[in-house]
């Protein structure tokens, strides 16, 4: 499909607290949203010109918990609220705000959970949403997860936590993201139109770094501890190590069993047994892409299809910078 970002039209409207809507638009000198690799809830980067309206200046119509949404060529992209403002009343006179989706909140809400023996992914993470006002559409696999004791725990650090659990037990990948209000856990890949991006078209800038740090080539099980404070090696579990010795630990209690510590042993390998490959690409804005998708790249050495880990839209310069890697 081929992409002609001249034909992108941004909007973004603000609700104010009166309740009427304001249009943005003539203000904006700068706008971008984000769907970082790292976390679940979109950030979004307003730089305003300070204007005068017929309901005052624009600085003071802004306040924290303004709701803010942005449209890319008619459809939602961003909805969600100004968790940072800023004024500069010097001769530049711009406003500039920090906004994010309302998933924020369980970014940034504490709460105790407990769950037996036996529940179920899906079980786990409903639970929570349900217990926090979270709407959840649950579309992925489930594992079966030991005991759960949440102590203070971040809401969103709980899902993403027992996801995290769920992925190492099935070897299987998941995407989570927040839109229209609701959590949406899936498979990655779940785009039904894949774009491709290439040197002499479309892709504007690759590159590429790798790294040995956090890289794990064999993996040492010891048994439980004596009552001297020491722990017998059972077994060692190799990786790589043709990349050299790098030893991570299982450690093992009275009533572990040495399968389950080799299987803890493998999901450790499976997660840092390879040298961390960092891969961006800067191509033109596509605006309905999210986290999760699956692309096809052609340019430099990035050859062939990448899942996308983290984005970022700049709809001032009509660009995209991609965090991607390999698909599977």
């Amino acid at each position: 499909m081929s992409i002609n970002v001249m034909e992108n039209t941004y909007s973004v409207t603000a609700v104010l607290q009166d309740g009427s809507t304001l249009k943005l638009d003539p203000a904006i000198t700068q706008l971008s949203w984000q769907d970082p690799a790292d976390e679940v809830a979109q950030r979004a980067l307003l730089v305003l010109a300070q204007v005068k309206t017929d309901k005052g200046w624009l600085n003071s119509l802004l306040p924290i918990c303004t709701a803010i949404m942005i449209t890319a060529n008619g459809a939602e992209v961003f909805n969600g609220i100004v968790w940072e403002w800023e004024y500069e009343s010097n001769n530049k006179r711009v406003i500039t705000l920090t906004c994010y989706d309302r998933f924020i909140y369980a970014q940034n809400s504490k709460t105790f959970a407990y769950f037996p023996e036996g529940k179920s992914t899906k079980d786990i993470v409903s639970k929570v949403c349900s217990d926090s006002g979270i709407s959840c559409n649950y579309q992925w696999q489930s594992a079966t997860h030991d005991k759960i004791t949440f102590r203070g725990t971040y809401v969103a650090d709980q899902i993403m936590d027992t996801l995290e659990d769920a992925r190492k037990r099935l070897g299987q990948r998941y995407v989570a993201t927040y839109a229209g209000d609701t959590l949406t856990i899936q498979a990655e890949a779940y785009n039904s139109t894949v774009y491709v991006f290439e040197a002499t078209k479309s892709a504007m800038s690759t590159s590429e770094r790798m790294t040995m740090d956090g890289l794990v080539t064999q993996v040492a099980i010891y048994g439980a501890e004596t009552k001297d404070d020491r722990r017998q090696l059972e077994a060692i579990v190799p990786g790589k190590t043709e990349y050299g010795t790098l030893q991570d630990v299982v450690l093992m209690t009275s009533s572990s069993k040495i399968s389950e510590a080799k299987k803890d042993a493998q999901g450790i390998l499976q997660e840092h047994g390879e040298p961390t490959r960092t891969i961006t690409a800067e191509v033109p804005d596509v605006p309905e892409v999210r986290k999760g998708w699956k692309i096809k790249m052609n340019a430099g050495s990035l050859l062939g299809y990448y899942i996308v880990k983290g984005v970022t839209h700049n709809a001032t310069d009509r660009s995209m910078t991609l965090e991607l890697r390999n698909a599977s």
